[in-house]
Order: structure tokens, then C-alpha cells, then sequence
């Protein structure tokens, strides 16, 4: 019992003397109204800050041959360069003198430089497009494209501006032989 009281006279001493602590004005809250917004980061921020300063972009119209019907046709190309190895990008391509066909794709690549002077690049891709004319019962349904083709420097640094001219074949599932595309490619 001698310990509950010990314990209580210890507590109501201790709550005593806080009590009789003089009271201490607290400084007002102030609002810093000045400061800057926050600032946006990150992949995709970095990827529009690239688009809109033309920065890692490629720009490529090339020329296409159709092995199944032999006739020609031309595409375009717009690439984002995601970094050395991958790209991908968004074109439309006009063939046989009929078909219109939007398309996106993914090219994987691996550059190398041959006796310190010459840059080759070995490249594959894949993507998709989607007839809107020219085809028929087939407008609107969706074409796999397969391809690989090799690249070389002509003008311009490795990393940074340059053209590079291309010749690829490609296979778009539906089309009857294969789609030869040779072309110019400029990276900004």
C-alpha cells in the first residue's frame, strides 16, 4: 500500500510542478505564399520534353516494293529513339496504289562501327497497322508486321543529328509475299 501512495505523491508533485511552469506564447503560423509549383519529372515528362525539342526523334519516308502483287508503294515513319537499342514509332504506309495503312511499330537495334569510320546498323521490327482502304472485307482488320533490314550512317554524328539510309524486308500477315522497304532515315 506504501507504494501506491509513494507512486501517486510522485505523480501529483511532477503534475504539480508542470502546472506551475509560466505559460509560453507560441509564434503565429505563417504561410509561405512564394513558393514555386512543383516541378513534374519522370519518364514519360522526359519522353514529351524530346518530342516537343525534336530531340531522339527519326523521321524516315522510304519507298516499298509488294513481292505479291508487284507493285510499289512509299511510307513514312516517325521514331522515338528510347535509347541506343530500342525505338519505337507511329507511320502510315500507301500501297498498290489503293491501300492506306496507319501503323505502329517497335524496332530493336544494335549499331557497331566498323574500322573506327563506318556505323552499320543491324535492325528488326515489329508492330501493327490497320487497312482503312484499299482492302476490302479486310479494311480495319489488323495486320501483323515482322521485319528486319540493316542501316548505314551517311552524314552527321552517331549519337547525335545524322542520316542513315535503310533497306528492310518486312512480312505483313493477310498480304500475299513479302514488303521490301528502302529508304532515308534523318534522327534529329
Amino acid at each position: 500500500m506504501n507504494k501506491y501512495i509513494a507512486i501517486t505523491i510522485i505523480a501529483l508533485t511532477c503534475l504539480a510542478a508542470s502546472a506551475a511552469e509560466p505559460a509560453t506564447v507560441s509564434s503565429p503560423v505563417v504561410l509561405n505564399t512564394n513558393t514555386s509549383p512543383p516541378t513534374l519529372g519522370g519518364p514519360f515528362i522526359e519522353l514529351l520534353q524530346n518530342i516537343s525539342t525534336w530531340s531522339n526523334l527519326t523521321v524516315a519516308p522510304y519507298a516499298i516494293y509488294d513481292s505479291g502483287t508487284k507493285d510499289y508503294g512509299a511510307g513514312l515513319m516517325l521514331m522515338y529513339n528510347a535509347n541506343t537499342y530500342l525505338a519505337g514509332g507511329i507511320g502510315c504506309q500507301y500501297l498498290n496504289k489503293e491501300v492506306w495503312m496507319p501503323n505502329a511499330q517497335f524496332q530493336f537495334q544494335a549499331p557497331f562501327t566498323i574500322a573506327g569510320k563506318i556505323v552499320l546498323v543491324p535492325f528488326g521490327f515489329t508492330g501493327i497497322g490497320t487497312p482503312v482502304s484499299g482492302r476490302q472485307d479486310d479494311n480495319g482488320t489488323p495486320v501483323g508486321i515482322f521485319g528486319a533490314g540493316l542501316a548505314a550512317k551517311i552524314y552527321g554524328e552517331q549519337e547525335g543529328n545524322h542520316l542513315s539510309a535503310f533497306f528492310a524486308c518486312a512480312k505483313w500477315t493477310s498480304f500475299d509475299g513479302q514488303q521490301w522497304y528502302g529508304g532515308l532515315a534523318y534522327r534529329f
